[in-house]
């Protein structure tokens, strides 16, 4: 069964990015600094007033999560009401920048929002944990969405405190979500109870990392194991519970800075983090974290598949992880000289202590494709990484840095100006650096980075004096930073992109050659395909051959002078020399009562796995004629997938009576 999670509509953004990154190419207009837009309050916030997470919609709509203040609390000139020390605000601005919507959330004490996340649709999705000392407030654009009261810390009830909410595009507010107990403790809530990270797939499902105490949440899912566990809890897009699982990924304790990406093709999960040195290392796959930065792997329900660490106990640094619509890992943050992972350097070979930001690309399978560098040490990390189209880019901020042959100059007592820097995907060669200027002196700092639809990036952060965007000048409230967003790219918001769409056949049987046919608007300028595999064609119709079989995701990409749009859905060529067709594997009787049997010439790994996702039961096929007892199953339809010793797999819908 494959599930087409690439079919994309008009101006669909992908979901792949931490920082919610695009499968689009960049347009082909003149590209400068847009507009900016900012907000604050009059209060020097804990942890500064900073944008922590933008995303954007189909239409070119974006939305930022920021940390505010209270008194004096303004978004672009519109006041807002605040509710205790530190709250998080979701506002929302066109394409053009035009002020559409905000929302505040918070309550008496520490609350934390990890991200933002959108749907195929432009619905909005947030997670986190909302204190509940006293009552916590969802605040509207005028009004009170929500307000959660609490009770005294003797009772065992209204102490749930991690929420999962979701808005429509116009800021309405959907449904929330509260995985815990209704009665769990006001210990196990404040203390033991976390959301750590999430994502979100194009059709509105979402997928969200927590280390929670024993208890049954969802309403029906069981934690039984002693002490704190990380366990992924699944909603659909209507706010169904719809199961959870462990990761192989434990911490007691304090635990490290983590990210988490979710690819949802083949249901992996990829996490990355950083940790610092008086947090207590997690294990992975049983073993301890020994170093500062680390990746792993795990497959879609939460067991091990791969892990690196680098070789350093103090600099090493990850700060963001996306994938783009290949699967492939992209990691920043920053590194050492003569730092290694996964066998190769990630630092600079030069025996030369420092701090250099880093920009990685890993496959799925954990290996390293190419690593980038500053050339020298540039002292602060680069904070964030999103995909767009062919590119992927990075953002920091910077007193002196280059990047390939891009530099900026070391100027004394100058403070820091907020950046991002451009790379070709395909080989991290450096395209170009942007930089927010500002008066000298100041320290502004760039904390996150998207892209739209039609090629603009946006980068987020915050600034403490004035910032110069375009022809905007943004002004900082008072004392300490408020938050900033500005747009770099063209005035394109208002394009009609093209519309891409195909059709495939195989030419014969078994010979591995797809007749592609392109299905989509004709009026573009440009047209590129991707079958999958690196190999790539600009015939707007192309006939290829595969030289093994599989699933491969192809993609085509047609491009206007607004920008480019991008279909991809997986295609199966089959061949006679592929693994199974020379197994010769039948599965028989399907549907089964109870017992089936898989015959095949050559060994095979069998996994079978619940419509949810859950791994039923696994193992590997013993001589012709393996018989697999399925008695204790329930009626209904797995997905039985077949794995080859060469790496080529085949799913199969199982249907028990």
């Amino acid at each position: 069964m494959t599930k087409n999670y690439f079919k994309l509509k008009k101006r669909h953004t992908a979901l792949y990015c931490l920082v919610t990154g695009l499968l689009f190419s960049l347009n082909t207009q003149a590209q400068s600094w847009q507009w900016g837009k900012s907000g604050g309050s009059f209060d020097d916030v804990q942890n500064n007033e900073e944008i922590t997470s933008v995303v954007t919609d189909a239409e070119g709509n974006n939305y930022l999560l920021a940390t505010v203040g209270v008194n004096g609390l303004q978004i672009d000139g519109v006041n807002k009401e605040a509710y205790d020390d530190k709250d998080y605000a979701i506002a929302s601005f066109t394409c053009n920048g035009v002020y559409r919507w905000s929302k505040i959330i918070g309550g008496e004490g520490n609350d934390r929002i990890q991200r933002l996340q959108t749907d195929a649709e432009g619905n909005i999705y947030a997670v986190g944990k909302i204190s509940r000392t006293s009552e916590a407030y969802f605040g509207g654009e005028t009004d009170f969405d929500l307000v959660l009261p609490s009770t005294s810390s003797t009772q065992d009830t209204e102490k749930q405190n991690l929420f999962l909410v979701k808005y429509s595009p116009e800021g309405t507010l959907l449904w929330i979500r509260f995985p815990q107990p209704e009665n769990i403790s006001f210990v196990d809530a404040l203390a033991n109870s976390h959301s750590m990270d999430f994502q979100v797939d194009p059709e509105g499902n979402s997928y969200w990392l927590c280390l929670v105490p024993p208890g049954v949440y969802g309403g029906e899912y069981n934690n039984e194991t002693e002490g704190n566990n990380m366990l992924i809890f699944k909603y659909d897009s209507e706010g169904n519970f719809t199961g959870a699982h462990p990761i192989d990924f434990n911490t007691s304790g304090s635990y490290p800075y983590l990210k988490m990406v979710h690819n949802p093709t083949s249901g992996n999960y990829y996490i990355a983090g950083s940790l610092p040195i008086t947090v207590t290392p997690p294990t992975i796959n049983g073993t301890a974290v020994e170093n500062t930065m680390f990746i792993a792997g795990f497959n879609n329900t939460g067991d091990f598949i791969w892990k690196h660490e680098n070789n350093n106990d103090e600099v090493g640094q990850i700060n963001d992880i996306c994938l783009d619509n290949s699967g492939n890992i992209y990691v920043t943050g920053k590194t050492n000289s003569d730092d290694t992972m996964a066998g190769g350097f990630i630092g600079p070979d030069n025996n030369s202590n420092g701090q250099y930001p880093v920009l990685i690309k890993f496959n799925g399978s954990g290996d390293i494709q190419w690593v980038k560098n500053t050339e020298n040490s540039a002292g602060y990390p680069a904070t964030a990484v999103t995909i767009n189209g062919s590119e992927v880019a990075i953002a920091g901020y910077e007193n002196g840095i280059q990047w390939g042959d891009y530099t900026y100059e070391t100027e004394d007592n100058r403070g820091s100006d907020a950046y991002f820097t451009r790379f070709n995907k395909e080989n991290g060669d450096i395209i170009a650096m942007h930089k927010v200027t500002s008066v000298f002196g100041a320290f502004d700092y760039g904390t996150t980075l998207t892209a739209d639809s039609y090629g603009n990036y946006y980068l987020g952060g915050r600034f403490d004096a004035e910032l110069y965007v375009g022809d905007d000048t943004l002004t900082e409230n008072a004392q300490g930073w408020d938050f900033f967003l500005a747009k770099y790219g063209s005035n394109n918001c208002d394009c009609e992109l093209p519309t891409p769409s195909f059709g495939y056949a195989p030419q014969g049987e078994n010979t591995g050659v797809i007749d592609f046919t392109y299905t989509g608007s004709t009026t573009y300028d440009s047209i590129s395909w991707n079958f999958g595999n690196g190999d790539t064609s600009t015939e707007e119709s192309p006939i290829y051959t595969y030289s093994e079989g599989g699933t491969y995701n192809v993609c085509v990409t047609v491009t206007n002078s607004c920008g480019s749009e991008q279909y991809c859905t997986d295609v199966e060529p089959t061949l006679l020399n592929d693994s199974f067709s020379k197994t010769g594997v039948d599965i028989y009787p399907n549907p089964v009562t109870d017992v089936f049997t898989i015959t095949t010439e050559k060994e095979l790994n069998y996994t079978i796995y619940t419509t949810l996702g859950s791994k039923i039961l696994s193992g590997i096929t013993t001589g012709k004629q393996t018989t697999i007892n399925t008695g204790n199953l329930a009626s209904g339809w797995y997905l039985l997938i077949l794995t080859s010793n060469s790496g080529s797999s085949k799913t199969i819908k199982l249907i028990k009576e």
